[in-house]
């Protein structure tokens, strides 16, 4: 589709899911199950609001785009925004 031509020509290699619980569980299938395409972002997938997990994800994957996968209500958006605060990562 468009958005992923897009996504593959602006040179990102890596793509990061924010997820927690079973928001995160297709998208954690696909960065297992399927190799990473040529010339597209690898996807990666944080499921954790832990300040000390969020800090030991790979600090490079920091600069990638970031989805956070927020289900109603929206504390799961506002505990990996506090997440990354109490990471130093943001």
């Amino acid at each position: 589709g468009a958005f992923a031509s897009e996504v593959a020509a602006s040179g990102f290699r890596d793509v990061v899911v924010l997820g927690m619980g079973g928001s995160s569980l297709c998208p954690e299938l696909f960065a297992q199950t399927f190799a990473p395409q040529s010339g597209y972002p690898r996807l990666h997938v944080l499921d954790s609001t832990d300040p000390v997990q969020v800090a030991a994800f790979d600090q490079p994957l920091m600069t990638a785009p970031l989805t956070v996968d927020v289900n109603p209500p929206v504390t799961p958006g506002v505990a990996y925004s506090a997440a990354l605060v109490a990471a130093g990562l943001s």
